[in-house]
Order: structure tokens, then C-alpha cells, then sequence
């Protein structure tokens, strides 16, 4: 029977970005976002998905994937790195997503991150939220942030995370990384501690719910920076998405205070390269002006786009026009592009010109 650090070793021999183990297949892998069978393994058997899985899990994780029949852990591998691990019980058994983790965090230049996006970091208070699909990068682009601000600035930056994927080491910063179920038993505990805590920049690791986005409306008005990431595919349904984890009754006041928190919107996909070489991320890039904080204010999404549409000299870009932009520099193929972009015709009518 193979063992998970064959099959981890292999997988990142093959530059895989996501390692799938489940009961009836070989290991499959992500390579440049396509599945593939690992080279070299045999199908796993219900026993083995069941070994290969539980050989991760500490008597406490054991327990609580057998009470809720789901679990989210991170785990580290010597000589291998860190990696996190997404697990579910189907008919057959365990099912696992196991996703490698960057053993070193990217500098901005690695992930090719735009000056606007890369300035986020010298911000001193209110709310950035990076959105995107799962699987597109935001914490890693998050992870480069946040390293940022410990390279540059004396701060004390706290995140919560769910699970932890990243290890900082202190540089200029005093870093507290807390894990839910681990160190703290919820998001809403650990967020009510960091105003306790002085803490400069807080990481949330994703707004889930209201609590959390409540909380890190009241952080980022306390005077930190706060970071977080949503599941969403456009500046307009983030905004949206925020302000619909609260009541009706509830929307004008938290359109009139995520008006005046929201310093950044970025949402990013990663899409294939041309060369089969690896995934390229798109970004659109909000930056909050008069215009946009006006357009939140009032409850208009609809004119946030005109609003970036008009801030491209403050680096402001929306997704299709970055997806041109990878285009136009030959970096993705038209049918990437057409795949990924908002508006497939629009984006033809702009490639017809650029012939």
C-alpha cells in the first residue's frame, strides 16, 4: 500500500497544486487546473482511503470528523512542507482535498502583484477584502501581504485562521497566529479577543457569516487593519454579499459603515497559461475613492463599475480588462479567456480589434 508521503513527494515532484484521495481511484492531482491521475499508483481501497487520511489526524481531529462527518486541518510533512487538508465522508469512505502550501511565502514580484495591490499593505486602518473562487490563490496573495507589513513595519499583527496554512517568523512585526478548534473554539471568540489585544493588522481567514463580518467592520473602525477573504466573483457581489449577511432592516446602516471602512475590494482568478506552464492570476482591483465610497453609501452597485472604469490611474481595473491584458500579451489562450470573463462578448467584440 502507498503511503501519503510517496504520494505527496510525487505530487510535488509533478508541480500539483491539489492531491485528491479517494476510495475506488488512483491519488489524482491538479496540474495547471486539469485532473490527472498520479503517474505511478494503483486505485486506493476503502481501508487504504481510510488509512492514508486518519495517518494526518491528531485524537482530536479524529473525533471531531466523526462527529461531523467533515473536517478542515493543515498539516506539515518533513522534507515535504505544509499542507492543508479538506476531508468529507462519501459512500465509500473519507474523501480528501489536500492542497499544497508554498513552502516559502511569494514575494509580490513571485505573484506578479500589481503596485495598487501591493500598497494595500501600507494602509493603516480599514477593511481589504480578497474574493475569488476557492482554489484561486487569495490566501497565498494574502499570505504576501501580510509579510509585507511584518518586513516593513513594527506591528502587531494577530490572525485567525481556519486552519492555519502559512508560518510567519517575526521579522519587524510580533505575530499571533491563532487556529480555530485549536486555539480558540470560535471566529466570534477569537474576534472579541483581538480588541483586547491591540493589535494593529488582524487576518480573518474568511467571513463566513455575520458575526465575523460584523466584527471586522468593528475592528477596522477601532483603528486596525483588518484582511479577509470572501467567495465572491465581482466587486459589485461583494459589496452585495457583505451587506446581505445582515437583516433588511440592517442594510442602510452597514452600506453607511462599510462606505467608510472598505479601503479595497481585489478579486482574483487563476486561469491557465498558453504554454501549459502553470496558472496565471487575474485580478480586478477596487480602490475606494469619493465615487465608490458614494455608491456603497447610497446602497448603487450597479455604478461601481463606471466608478473603476474611471480610476485606472489609481490602478483601478475590472476582469474582463484584466483578462484582455493576459490575452493581448499572449500569456492565456482566447478560449481561457472567454471561459473566465464576465462578459464573452464583449470580450470578443475587444479581441476583433486587437487583430
Amino acid at each position: 500500500m502507498a503511503e501519503l508521503p510517496d504520494i505527496l513527494k510525487a505530487a510535488l515532484a509533478q508541480k500539483s497544486t491539489d492531491v485528491f484521495i479517494s476510495a475506488g481511484q488512483p491519488p489524482i492531482v491538479s496540474i495547471s487546473g486539469r485532473l490527472v491521475p498520479l503517474q505511478g499508483f494503483e486505485p486506493i481501497s476503502p481501508k487504504e482511503s481510510v488509512s492514508l487520511i486518519m495517518s494526518t489526524l491528531f485524537d482530536e481531529q479524529r473525533k471531531i470528523l466523526q462527529e461531523k462527518l467533515e473536517l478542515d486541518c493543515s498539516f506539515g510533512m518533513p522534507h515535504l512542507g505544509r499542507f492543508r487538508m479538506n476531508i468529507t465522508m462519501q459512500k465509500n469512505g473519507p474523501h480528501a482535498v489536500i492542497r499544497v502550501i508554498p513552502a516559502a511565502i511569494p514575494h509580490p514580484d513571485e505573484l506578479e502583484l500589481p503596485d495598487a495591490l501591493v500598497k494595500l499593505a501600507e494602509l493603516e486602518r480599514g477593511l481589504v477584502l480578497l474574493t475569488g473562487p476557492a482554489g484561486s490563490g487569495k490566501t497565498t496573495t494574502l499570505a504576501c501581504l501580510i509579510e509585507e507589513i511584518n518586513k516593513k513595519r513594527d506591528s502587531h499583527i494577530v490572525t485567525i485562521e481556519d486552519p492555519i496554512e502559512f508560518a510567519y517568523a517575526p521579522k519587524n512585526s510580533l505575530i499571533c497566529q491563532r487556529e480555530i478548534g485549536t486555539h480558540t473554539l470560535s471566529y466570534a471568540g477569537a474576534l472579541k479577543s483581538v480588541l483586547k489585544q491591540r493589535a494593529d493588522v488582524v487576518l480573518i481567514g474568511e467571513l463566513r457569516d455575520m458575526e465575523a463580518a460584523e466584527a471586522a467592520l468593528h475592528i477596522a473602525e477601532s483603528g486596525s487593519l483588518v484582511l479577509s477573504t470572501m467567495a465572491t466573483s465581482d466587486s459589485m457581489q461583494t459589496v452585495e454579499r457583505f451587506v446581505n449577511m445582515f437583516p433588511p432592516e440592517r442594510h442602510r446602516q452597514i452600506c453607511l459603515r462599510l462606505a467608510g471602512n472598505l479601503k479595497a475590494s481585489v478579486v482574483q482568478f487563476l486561469l491557465a497559461r498558453a504554454d501549459g506552464k502553470g496558472l496565471v492570476a487575474a485580478r480586478e482591483i477596487m480602490i475606494v475613492n469619493p465615487a465608490i465610497e458614494s455608491a456603497i453609501r447610497e446602497g448603487k452597485t450597479p455604478q461601481l463599475y463606471p466608478a473603476i472604469e474611471a480610476g485606472s490611474a489609481l490602478g483601478m481595473v475590472n476582469m474582463d480588462k484584466a483578462i484582455l491584458r493576459l490575452l493581448r500579451n499572449k500569456v492565456i489562450s482566447a478560449k481561457e479567456a472567454l471561459q473566465k470573463c464576465h462578459h464573452p462578448e464583449s470580450l470578443q467584440a475587444a479581441m476583433a480589434a486587437l487583430r
